[in-house]
């Protein structure tokens, strides 16, 4: 179960790596991907999820070309931490309209502590982060007490407000990390990625 896990967490890795990685709009080297058949790409990326020891999907879109590439992404699974990343874009929104501050402090006692990912578990009770040092914590390092102290923040039926509005259909944040226990799997949360539109 534990390589299940880690194969599972690298193909999350493997999709931010194939958006977050890409190369400028006027760079030589995309002129060059460009031209590469898409059934290439998507032979080569098949193969190597493939290979794996674990049930993977991938849905990725280069945003500057609109190149997409999709594999299995049609299939519910359970989404891990990328459920983090609308919490987020919540979290951003909610500054934006000034129903939180981002600058504004929020002290970690010890029952806000969550296992798992990580680092802020390591500290002392105490901590007293602004709400924008827990949103980097929840994304940088998958900061398990800082998605739920950001998820109290921004309110779990917003979150999913925000999925439904913008097409995700099944995708729904159901549980904290703190609900039970962080190694219990979960069931499905994800449908479809293809035809929703992308979060701003």
């Amino acid at each position: 179960m534990k390589s299940v896990r880690r194969s599972i967490r690298a193909v999350t890795v493997l999709c931010f790596v194939l958006i977050g990685c890409s190369p400028s709009p006027d760079s030589d080297e995309t002129q060059s991907n460009q031209s590469e058949p898409a059934d290439d790409l998507l032979a080569r990326v098949e193969g190597r999820l493939d290979g794996l020891d674990a049930i993977s999907t991938l849905y990725a879109k280069h945003l500057p070309s609109g190149r997409e590439i999709a594999i299995r992404a049609d299939r519910p699974m359970n989404t891990l931490s990328v459920i983090k990343i609308p919490v987020m874009v919540q979290a951003f929104r909610d500054a934006a309209s000034g129903r939180l501050n981002l600058d504004d402090r929020y002290p970690v006692n010890a029952d806000d502590m969550r296992g798992g990912s990580g680092t802020i578990q390591t500290y002392a009770a105490g901590l007293n982060p602004t709400l924008r040092g827990l949103v980097t914590q929840m994304i940088i390092t998958s900061d398990n007490t800082a998605t739920d102290m950001v998820i109290e923040a921004v309110g779990m039926a917003r979150v999913n407000q925000l999925l439904e509005g913008e097409g995700y259909e099944q995708t729904r944040l159901r549980y904290t990390t703190g609900a039970g226990s962080v190694r219990t799997l979960r069931p499905p949360t994800i449908d479809s990625l293809g035809p929703c539109r992308r979060l701003q």
